[in-house]
């Protein structure tokens, strides 16, 4: 077995990658909630409105702290619980913390490789890797997500002479 991950680790700024989408939802979410608080109150101003505006948007800032901390513990328990190595034959990618997974790809089922990188992907100089096979589950779980660049064409060219060599 060859312990991919140790040679070419998924970077650790895969966390703020991730941070920012949650961000941005939660930003979403509490400007929601807020406008319904005030919705609700009648947009008088009340003194008792006031106060109970006061103890629900600082709720509501709270929540959107203690969420933000625990999605950085999670993304980042999640980047150290990934793994994935090959041993020639096929590759194995594992991934997971509340609920583990687990994908084994024959080099001879996979038929597509490409590398995918997002928005904010190009920012943080992350790439993606995902593998295709004739299954319907690869396509959501064959994937290597938050390599560098030349980590990730290296994977890839690995897995490119692995295929290859299979095929001949």
């Amino acid at each position: 077995m060859i312990n991919l991950t140790e040679k070419y680790p998924i970077k650790r700024i895969k966390v703020l990658r991730e941070v920012i989408g949650t961000i941005i939802f939660l930003i979403f979410l509490s400007v929601f909630l807020l406008f319904i608080i005030k919705w609700n109150g009648g947009f008088e101003e009340s003194i008792s409105n006031k106060a109970t505006d006061l103890i629900f948007s600082s709720l509501i800032v709270i929540i959107f702290f203690v969420l933000l901390i625990l999605n950085i513990i999670y993304q980042y328990l999640y980047i150290l619980n990934f793994k994935y190595f090959t041993d020639g034959k096929s590759i194995t990618i594992k991934k997971g913390i509340i609920s583990r997974h687990e994908i084994t790809l024959p080099f001879n089922r996979i038929t597509d490789l490409y590398v995918d990188q997002g928005i904010l992907d190009r920012i943080l100089g992350l790439n993606d890797l995902h593998f295709s096979s004739p299954t319907s589950t690869s396509g959501s779980a064959a994937h290597i997500a938050g390599l560098g660049k030349n980590d990730c064409n290296e994977v890839r060219s690995i897995i490119l002479e692995y295929i290859n060599e299979r095929t001949r």
